[in-house]
Formats: structure tokens, sequence, C-alpha cells
């Protein structure tokens, strides 16, 4: 396995964390600052969150 997928399956559970606290209204209140992208499976048609961070610096946002 290559370090990537390794890395992959420790932010797994993080992400899933940041999006239950969204759900339930405690992400702000824990200081976990979040943007929730959500976007639509073309063949599935599931929706999909994906929790992103962001940090605005001297007026622009940047995604991490």
């Amino acid at each position: 396995m290559n370090s990537k997928n390794r890395n992959w399956r420790k932010m797994k559970p993080v992400q899933n964390l940041h999006r239950l606290l969204y759900k339930v209204g405690l992400g702000p209140v824990v200081g976990i600052i979040v943007l929730l992208l959500t976007t639509t499976g073309r063949k599935s048609g599931l929706s999909r969150t994906t929790p992103l961070q962001y940090e605005l610096i001297d007026g622009k946002y940047y995604l991490g």
C-alpha cells in the first residue's frame, strides 16, 4: 500500500467527524472552520459531501 492510500485512510474518520458536527450544529461551536462541498454523482445520482478546510487571508479565500 502506498503512502497516499495510508494518508487517505487516516483522514476519512476526521472528515466524518466534521460532517457529523456540522450536521448537528456544533461545527462552528468547536472552532472547526470547514466548507461542506456537496456534489451529485453523474451516474448514481447520489449526493456526496466532503468537508474542506478554508482560510481567509488578505481578503482571499484559500481551500486546503
